[in-house]
């Protein structure tokens, strides 16, 4: 049902009963695997791709009792894992000579190019290595593929550390298919992994969302943004509107116990004439999702849950910073005499 032509293709002639995982986090056990796959069938055996020192190097082969479980397990391919903002990729067996990494242990030989999205400018960039930067992205791509507009890393949710994957924004939708021809390219000793960025929920449709826009307010100079990533920052805002005009103030509503951004916001530009340009932007694929833009009435109030940046300075003061945290373990310790009292009852 809703399968594509080609997907129906893939699974008609699909004989095996394993596929290849990747782009899991690291921390994922296998408990969360076969949660991820709890409605495809029952597993047989789940292995681990790990590094020489046993680390997770986030890969796996999964097998299944039956063929139809390993069919269903292909329909995942890049789908959200879990809580988590990672892209699962999830690949087809195959019975050809498998590549093998230092430790001997199998990978898979084939990765197969997803579907480019109509207009897509992004690329989703995995296994880099920690130290990767900014620099090191446009060194290795701009000269070869073309113009980036913007370079994201994402963190681990959890930790807090670089995940190990990114996406890249391209000013021209065709830099993206010279982008793709170089996966496997050697980035700080590592081989990277690219392809078409895909949103978790529009897969590749950026209208699918996007409401009518309003009319706008005299004297507007206020937008709306949404279907925000929870990795964004003010500085990311900055960059992506930064052709509009010059902007006063970019407020995104936080998450106060993750301190991540809840997926909108608000930026106010100096002159009106700029929320005209930032409107034309709804609809952008960018670190992973299709924003929203739309004409704010006015400044919505900064609460206790906003963070906003003026003039491109810091998000937050320390002092900020801290009565934050002194609010959380508030919050936590009247949870936990709240459920005292309740278990006393």
């Amino acid at each position: 049902e809703n399968m594509t032509e080609e997907q129906q293709k893939l699974l008609d002639g699909y004989t095996f009963t394993k596929v290849y995982m990747h782009g899991l986090p690291f921390n994922a056990t296998e408990d969360d695997v076969r949660t991820f796959l709890q409605h495809c069938g029952d597993i047989k055996n789940i292995k681990f791709v790990l590094q020489e020192d046993g680390r997770s190097t986030g890969r796996m082969i999964v097998e299944f009792q039956k063929i139809g479980g390993a069919k269903s397990a292909l329909l995942l391919n890049n789908e959200v894992f879990d809580s988590t903002e990672r892209y699962v990729v999830v690949r087809q067996w195959t019975d050809n000579p498998v590549h093998r990494g230092k430790n001997g242990q199998e990978n898979q030989p084939q990765r197969a190019s997803i579907k480019k999205p109509e207009g897509c400018r992004e690329v989703h960039i995995r296994n880099l290595s920690s130290d990767v930067d900014e620099k090191i992205i446009r060194a290795t791509f701009e000269k070869k593929c073309g113009t980036i507009d913007h370079v994201s890393f994402i963190k681990d949710k959890e930790t807090k550390k670089f995940a190990g994957y990114g996406y890249i924004r391209f000013k021209k939708t065709e830099s993206t298919d010279k982008a793709v021809k170089m996966t496997g390219v050697q980035i700080l000793g590592k081989s990277a992994r690219i392809n078409y960025a895909l949103a978790s929920s529009e897969k590749g449709d950026n209208d699918v969302k996007q409401k009518p826009l309003s009319k706008k307010p005299e004297g507007c100079k206020d937008v709306y943004i949404g279907g925000l990533s929870s990795s964004i920052t003010q500085e990311d805002v900055r960059d992506l509107f930064k052709d509009c005009g010059e902007i006063e103030e970019v407020v995104l509503s936080m998450d106060n116990e993750t301190v991540r951004c809840k997926g909108f916001g608000h930026i106010r530009f100096k002159e009106t004439e700029s929320t005209d340009k930032a409107v034309e932007i709804r609809g952008t694929f960018f670190m992973g999702r299709f924003i929203k833009v739309d004409y704010s009435a006015s400044k919505k109030k900064k609460g206790k849950n906003s963070s906003s940046a003026k003039g491109g300075g810091k998000s937050k003061s320390k002092t900020d910073k801290g009565a934050e945290a002194e609010q959380r373990k508030k919050r936590k310790k009247n949870k936990k005499v709240k459920e005292e009292t309740n278990d006393a009852k």
